[in-house]
């Protein structure tokens, strides 16, 4: 099997629990092998989009089963989650479509309250270059999820 153990890993850093984890594997070596079987030779890059690919319908098929967005007079009919817990993988699941500097900036910037300043210090980076990383990353979140753009991050 084609790099079993760092794809089960790729799913693991990703939020999903070791069973998820395993079965999006299995999906990601039956499309390895699929492409082999047709001739594609296998590569670091074949496998990484490969497993790309995989995570982005997997989260595709969990939003349409869990419907994560609904009109706002909708859901106030609606019960909050049954638990805190659903909210923070659905955030994990959400974030991890994004590339790994994108996730560190919505991270540090939304949930620990750091400024782009503050977060351009600790990476290194200029505060313009964090903030066009962070209006990026808001946009492919947006358009993920079809969302409107409102033009602001």
């Amino acid at each position: 099997m084609y790099r079993r153990e760092a794809t089960i890993r790729y799913f693991l850093r990703r939020g999903f629990a070791l069973r998820e984890a395993e079965d999006l594997t299995q999906e990601v070596q039956i499309r390895l092998w699929q492409a082999q079987q047709q001739g594609t030779e296998s590569s670091d890059a074949l496998w990484r989009c490969t497993c790309r690919s995989v995570l982005c319908d997997h989260l595709r098929r969990l939003r349409r089963e869990r419907q994560l967005l609904v009109p706002l007079e909708t859901a106030i009919d609606h019960p909050a989650p049954a638990q805190d817990n659903d909210l923070v993988i659905c955030i994990h699941e959400s974030l991890s479509l994004l590339p790994d500097t994108q996730r560190t900036i919505v991270h540090l910037h939304v949930v620990e309250g750091m400024t782009f300043e503050q977060i351009a210090v600790e990476l290194g980076k200029t505060p313009c270059a964090v903030q066009k990383q962070y209006q990026r990353a808001i946009q492919k979140l947006r358009k993920y999820f079809d969302l409107p753009d409102n033009g602001g991050g």
